[in-house]
C-alpha cells in the first residue's frame, strides 16, 4: 500500500478515536449502521451478522447519496463496486470484485435485468425513484443461479408506505436538481396515498443533460433526454396477505457513439455517432403471505414479471459499416416467475432452523435488426432464445446451546440446481445444467464479536450474444470485414470461492447512543472457463471462447462510526488476479482503493455536512502499457438542510471533485468528470 493510502487510513483512524462533538440531544438516535438485508440469505437479518460482505444503501435518508443522478453517485461509498465506461448514462455498467458486468446479477423490485449489450447500460431506473439498494459482494448462485458469480445488486423502488408518515393518507413531493458538470436538470414528482387497505404511488422523473466537462479539460459529447417513472400499488388483503403490482418505465433519447463507453467528443468528426433511443418497460405482480406464527408458511411469495428492453439507433454519419440513416435495433424480452417460501423448525434438539426454498423459471427472447444489411442481420445481436429453470434449498441453522462455549453458532448450507437451454434461428442450440452449492458459518461468542467463513461454487451461463453471434463485427479495410463466428459449444463460467472474515461492533463507546463497527474479509476465487472474445485479424473472425483457468483474490474491509453528532466511515478494497495458463493479468482487476466519508450533524437546526474521499493506488498490473492508470485522490463536500421553519423542505448541495483533479479509473473510456457543483431541492406536501 502506498503512502497516500496509508496516510488516508491514519487520518480516518484519528477521526474514529476522537469524539469531536459532545452529545446534546439523547433523543436523536442513530440508524445509519442498523441496516437489514433480505437479499443475502432470503431472510431478514442485520448486515453485520450475515456471514459475508453486504451493504444496504439508503437512497432517502443518507445525505451523501441524496440527490444522486448517476449510478456512480449511488455507489460512491461502496467498496468493491465500480462502474465501467464513461460518464454517459448509457456508459455505466457495474462490476464487483473484479468480475465482469455479466457476472453481476441485477434485480429491480425482484425482476431480473437480463439485457445484454457490452456497449450499453444495464440499469434502467433512476436514482430519484429508489428507496434503497442492497449490495451482496461475492458469489450468490446457490440462491440466484446464473449471473451471480460476482454478487447481486438489488434495487428497490419507492412505495407509498415509505413516504407516508403515521396517520397520513395522502401526500406528494416535488424535487428539482442541477449539476454543473453536464448542465443537467432533473425534476421529479411523486404522488402517493392510502385508501383503506390499498397503498398507491406514482412517480416520474424528467432529466436532460449536455456535454460532460472532464477533468482533463476536454468535453465528452453526451446529449440526452430522459423520462423515467414507477407505479407501485399494494393491497393489504388481511393481516398476513399482501398483493402488490409494480411498473417501471424508462425512456431515454441521446446523441452519442454507438459504443457510449468510448471517449469520443465530436459527433461530426466521422465517428460512429448515432441517435439512440433506449426503452425499458417492466411489470410485475406479487403475492406475499407473512405469518410469524405459522411454522410452514412463514414467509411465502409468488411473483410473475415481464421485462422488455429495446435499443434503437439511427446512424448520423456514413461509416465503413453503415450509411447515414441506417437503423440498428436490438430487443430482449424476459418473462419469468418465482415461488419462494420459508419454514421454521425450532426447539428440535439440533438448533433452530429456517428453511428457505423455491423455484424459478424465466425465458429470454432476443431480436436484432440492421436496415443497412441486405439480410437485415445486426452483427452481434443474434435472433435467439433461452429457457432457464432453477430450484434451491437452504437451511439456516442457529445453535444456541454450545455446551461450554458461549454465544451462537450459525451454519447455512444451501444448493441450487439450474437447467438451461437455448437456440438461434440458424439451428444452433445448447443444453446444460449446473449445481451451485454453498456453506457459510458464523460464530458470535458475545454481542461485539463475530467470525465467519464460507465456501461457494457459482456459475454464469453463456449469453445469447456469446453463443450465437454472426454477421459483421467491424470493417478492416475497403470491402473487407471481421465477422462473428457462433460458438454453441461455449461452457459456462464457473468459480469456487473461499472467504473468511470477522466483525467487531461496540455501542456507547464515546458517548450515549453511538456505535462503532468493523467488518472485513479475505477471499480467494478459482475460476474456470472465463468467457472472452478472440478477435483474429489474420482470419478476419471474432469468436467467444473459454479461458481455461483464472485466479482472483482480494480484501474487503469496512469501518464505520455513527453518533448523534457525527459519523465517519472508511472502506478498503483490492482485487488481483491472473490467467493461470498464460500468467497474464486479468483485465478486470482493480488497484487498492479507499472510500471515506466524514459527516457532522446538527439535529437542532436540521443540518448535516460531510466530506467524501476516493483514493486509488497506481494501477500497473496490466498486460498492455496503455491500460496503466496513475493513482489519484479525489475529494468532495456535501450539505443537507431541513429548516425547522419549513420542515417539508429539504436542500441538498455539494461539490464533487472539488480540486478539479485530473484522473481516470481502470475501466474508463475517458477521463472522469471535473469539478461539479450540484444542488437538489425537495418539497413535500
Amino acid at each position: 500500500m502506498n503512502k497516500k493510502l496509508l496516510s488516508t487510513l491514519s487520518l480516518c483512524s484519528i477521526c474514529f478515536s476522537t469524539a469531536a462533538f459532545a452529545q446534546e440531544n439523547n433523543d436523536y438516535f442513530i440508524t445509519k449502521l442498523d441496516t437489514v438485508t433480505v437479499v443475502a440469505t432470503k431472510s431478514a437479518q442485520s448486515t453485520f451478522t450475515v456471514p459475508g460482505m453486504v451493504d444496504v444503501i439508503d437512497m432517502v435518508g443518507d445525505a451523501s447519496t441524496a440527490g444522486a443522478t448517476t449510478m456512480s453517485d449511488v455507489f460512491i461509498n461502496t467498496p468493491s463496486v465500480q462502474m465501467t465506461g464513461t460518464s454517459r448514462r448509457n456508459g455505466q455498467i457495474p462490476t464487483i470484485r473484479g468480475l465482469s458486468p455479466d457476472s453481476v446479477l441485477l434485480l429491480v423490485d425482484g425482476v431480473r435485468q437480463n439485457f445484454e449489450a457490452h456497449h450499453d447500460g444495464r440499469i434502467f431506473v433512476e436514482p430519484s425513484l429508489l428507496k434503497q439498494v442492497e449490495v451482496v459482494r461475492g458469489p450468490a448462485s446457490s440462491l440466484y443461479g446464473s449471473g451471480a458469480m460476482g454478487g447481486v445488486l438489488a434495487f428497490d423502488t419507492v412505495r407509498a408506505g415509505d413516504m407516508l408518515s403515521s396517520g397520513e393518507t395522502l401526500g406528494g413531493d416535488i424535487s428539482v436538481g442541477f449539476d454543473s458538470v453536464n448542465t443537467s436538470w432533473t425534476e421529479t414528482v411523486k404522488s402517493y396515498g392510502r385508501y383503506g387497505d390499498i397503498d398507491i404511488l406514482g412517480a416520474v422523473t424528467k432529466a436532460d443533460s449536455g456535454n460532460v466537462s472532464l477533468s482533463d479539460g476536454t468535453d465528452l459529447h453526451a446529449d440526452d433526454d430522459l423520462l423515467s417513472g414507477v407505479i407501485n400499488a399494494d393491497w393489504f388483503a388481511n393481516e398476513y396477505s399482501t398483493v402488490s403490482f409494480g411498473y417501471n418505465g424508462y425512456y431515454m433519447k441521446s446523441e452519442e457513439p454507438n459504443n457510449p463507453q468510448l471517449g469520443m467528443t465530436d459527433p461530426n468528426g466521422g465517428t460512429d455517432f448515432v441517435d439512440k433511443i433506449v426503452q425499458n418497460h417492466s411489470t410485475h405482480a406479487k403475492y406475499n403471505y407473512k405469518n410469524d406464527d405459522h411454522a410452514f408458511l412463514n414467509n411465502f411469495s409468488a411473483q410473475l414479471y415481464f421485462n422488455n428492453t429495446q435499443v434503437n439507433e439511427t446512424v448520423l454519419a456514413t461509416t465503413a459499416l453503415n450509411s447515414t440513416g441506417d437503423r440498428l435495433e436490438r430487443q430482449l424480452n424476459t418473462l419469468g416467475f418465482n415461488l419462494d417460501n420459508q419454514t421454521m423448525f425450532n426447539n428440535t434438539g439440533f438448533g433452530n432452523h429456517t428453511l428457505s426454498y423455491g423455484v424459478e423459471y424465466f425465458n429470454d427472447n432476443q431480436h436484432g435488426r440492421d436496415t443497412g444489411e441486405t439480410n437485415g442481420e445486426n452483427g452481434g445481436v443474434p435472433d435467439a432464445g433461452a429457457d432457464t429453470f432453477g430450484t434451491y434449498l437452504q437451511n439456516e441453522i442457529a445453535f444456541t446451546d454450545l455446551g461450554e462455549l458461549p454465544g451462537t453458532l450459525t451454519v447455512i448450507p444451501g444448493v441450487r440446481y439450474d437447467s438451461y437451454s437455448s437456440d438461434d434461428e440458424l439451428g444452433n442450440s445448447q443444453n446444460e445444467n449446473r449445481l451451485s452449492p454453498k456453506v457459510a458459518t458464523s460464530y458470535r461468542p458475545n454481542d461485539w464479536l463475530m467470525i465467519f467463513s464460507s465456501y461457494a461454487e457459482a456459475f454464469r451461463a453463456p449469453k445469447l450474444t456469446e453463443l450465437y453471434s454472426s454477421g459483421t463485427h467491424f470493417p478492416m479495410g475497403p470491402f473487407t470485414f471481421n465477422n462473428f463466428i457462433p460458438n454453441p459449444d461455449l461452457k459456462p463460467e464457473k468459480s469456487k470461492t473461499v472467504e473468511i472474515g470477522t466483525g467487531l461492533e461496540f455501542k456507547n463507546v464515546m458517548e450515549q447512543n453511538d456505535k462503532i463497527r468493523f467488518k472485513g474479509s479475505r477471499y480467494w476465487t478459482h475460476a474456470d472457463d472465463f468467457i472472452d472474445l478472440d478477435v483474429n485479424m489474420g482470419a478476419m473472425t471474432s469468436q467467444y471462447y473459454n479461458v481455461e483457468k483464472a485466479k482472483l483474490d482480494g480484501y474487503d474491509l469496512e469501518l464505520g462510526y455513527d453518533a448523534p453528532r457525527w459519523a465517519a466511515s472508511v472502506a478498503y478494497s483490492v482485487v488481483s488476479g491472473n490467467n493461470q495458463v498464460t500468467g497474464d493479468y486479468l483485465t478486470s482487476i482493480t488497484p487498492a482503493s479507499v472510500n471515506t466519508n466524514v459527516e457532522v450533524k446538527f439535529p437542532e437546526s436540521g443540518v448535516k455536512a460531510g466530506w467524501t474521499g476516493h483514493f486509488a493506488e497506481h494501477h500497473d498490473k496490466v498486460n498492455v502499457a496503455t491500460y496503466e492508470r496513475r493513482g489519484f485522490g479525489v475529494h468532495g463536500v456535501y450539505v443537507s438542510w431541513q429548516p425547522q421553519q419549513a420542515e417539508n423542505l429539504t436542500v441538498n448541495a455539494g461539490v464533487d471533485n472539488i480540486f478539479d483533479k485530473k484522473y481516470e479509473t481502470v475501466f474508463a473510456g475517458s477521463a472522469e468528470e471535473g469539478r461539479n457543483f450540484r444542488v437538489h431541492l425537495n418539497w413535500k406536501f
